[in-house]
């Protein structure tokens, strides 16, 4: 069984881990780890990156997003090509390193399924910032959908929940899954409220995890 989690952690990079993401990565790996293959991910607020790489390792091609605000999205591009690095060398990748171990698990435990793609790109939620984004060119040039979208402890300031719902309805069409996971806070479920208030043009459901605070994994869900 892995081990109790806290819902953040300091990283060596500087930042933390959002622990929820490594618990989403745990779940989606033990039951929905043929639904990536070949996939087109898109995770906004991709933190450092764990998720993300993954992700990228069940064989999905994956676009990790983060805001240039702060130097997330530096810190991000430096731990992603670090990896890059690390996995062209032939050594395990620190990302798959650290989530194992925060799981209990073996570094070596499930072996990288080749075919996957991984990239990082500028995006702010909200209209405003929009269009400082690649993906708005992309979007408007009728690239193709991205087939899951990825929410991991992104609810935690509920004053940009308004940016998100906007962001998230960039990418949404009836066939897009979206798999979230997130402490269950007071102000937390505020989001899905501002989800039901922009309904149109959303997938029917959205697929939830809400994780208790420091426990290991709470009920998935369906939120309708």
């Amino acid at each position: 069984m892995p081990p109790k989690l806290w819902d953040l952690v300091d990283h060596e990079s500087g930042s933390i881990v959002w622990n929820a993401s490594l618990v989403l990565l745990n779940h989606l790996c033990k039951h929905n780890a043929a639904d990536f293959r070949g996939k087109r991910v898109l995770e906004l607020g991709s933190g450092v990156g764990h998720l993300a790489w993954g992700l990228y390792e069940l064989g999905a091609d994956v676009t990790a997003s983060n805001t240039p605000l702060g130097g997330d999205l530096k810190e991000l591009e430096q731990c992603v090509e670090l990896w890059k690095g690390e996995e062209r060398a032939g050594k395990v990748p620190a990302a798959r390193s650290y989530t194992r171990a925060a799981l209990g698990e073996p570094a070596d435990a499930g072996a990288a399924v080749p075919g996957g793609a991984i990239r990082v790109v500028e995006l702010t939620w909200g209209q405003e910032h929009w269009r400082d984004s690649p993906l708005s060119k992309e979007v408007a040039e009728g690239a193709a959908p991205y087939d899951i979208i990825i929410l991991a402890e992104v609810f935690s300031i509920p004053e940009i929940h308004e940016e998100l719902v906007w962001t998230v309805k960039q990418f949404c069409h009836e066939s897009v899954v979206i798999y979230s996971m997130f402490m269950n806070r007071p102000f937390s479920f505020m989001f899905f409220s501002h989800l039901a208030g922009s309904a149109r043009n959303l997938p029917p459901s959205v697929l939830c995890a809400p994780l208790r605070h420091r426990a290991q994994l709470a009920l998935v869900w369906t939120h309708v």
